[in-house]
């Protein structure tokens, strides 16, 4: 960056000496001759130096903009420089969360175990790892809206059950889990035979967790997978003392 704005702030001075040069030259002063010889030299060898140091603008600015291109993408983990999978680069970025409980697996399950709203809709879930939790659910006539569509309630509903335990994955040992914020975006109907929402951590934190869920409904017979909602949520840790926790 500091190399590009170098030669950008030389190409600016020597344009400067040229109009400088251009001013004296039309001046009535008396030494306007001994002004204009030296502000000539001063350009002559300003744009000399400006041939030997500076290239061209418009390879200057192709060498910036290439400069600034490496420094916004990042290198690919995939073979032969080829971008991973989305479920693949989730799977990594979760992999970068440590949990603070050694026993979370366990506490999760048995949390998610206790939810019997999550067992009157016949969800199932799934611990990918630390940061990284998918919830389903099969499709039936008491989940289905007017148009034989999964409810939008079904669809939100799971989001945030997957967005929670996601975030509990790496909550402390003595804590619970609770939703402060989501929004969620329904972005097709929620056709399939199956709704899966996978979601993962974004951010971690000591008291307030951002976390992200995607659901898709799952045709079983052809395996085409239909992105239905997209959510962003808040999840906080509460601290749970003594005889509180149920």
């Amino acid at each position: 960056r500091d190399h590009c704005s170098d030669q950008l702030a030389t190409m600016a001075y020597v344009g400067t000496l040229g109009r400088f040069a251009r001013r004296v030259s039309v001046s009535g002063m008396a030494d306007g001759v001994v002004l204009r010889q030296q502000a000539r030299l001063v350009a002559l060898c300003g744009k000399q130096a400006h041939r030997q140091a500076v290239p061209p603008l418009s390879r200057s600015l192709a060498t910036c903009t290439a400069a600034s291109s490496a420094r916004a993408v990042p290198p690919s983990n995939g073979p032969a420089g080829t971008p991973l999978p989305a479920a693949t680069a989730a799977t990594a970025a979760a992999a970068q969360f440590a949990p603070r409980d050694p026993a979370w697996h366990a506490r999760v399950t048995r949390s998610f175990d206790r939810q019997t709203f999550m067992n009157h809709l016949g969800a199932e879930m799934t611990v990918r790892g630390p940061g990284q939790v998918d919830v389903t659910v099969t499709a039936s006539p008491a989940l289905r809206q007017q148009h034989g569509y999964f409810h939008a309630g079904a669809t939100t509903s799971i989001a945030d059950s997957a967005a929670g335990y996601a975030a509990y994955t790496l909550f402390e040992a003595d804590s619970e889990v609770l939703s402060t914020e989501i929004k969620i975006n329904l972005l097709n109907p929620a056709v399939g035979d199956r709704l899966v929402a996978r979601a993962r951590v974004i951010k971690p934190g000591k008291t307030l967790t951002v976390t992200s869920a995607d659901v898709y409904g799952i045709d079983d017979s052809t395996g085409k997978e239909t992105h239905v909602a997209t959510m962003l949520a808040t999840m906080m840790q509460l601290k749970i003392r003594g005889h509180d926790r149920s």
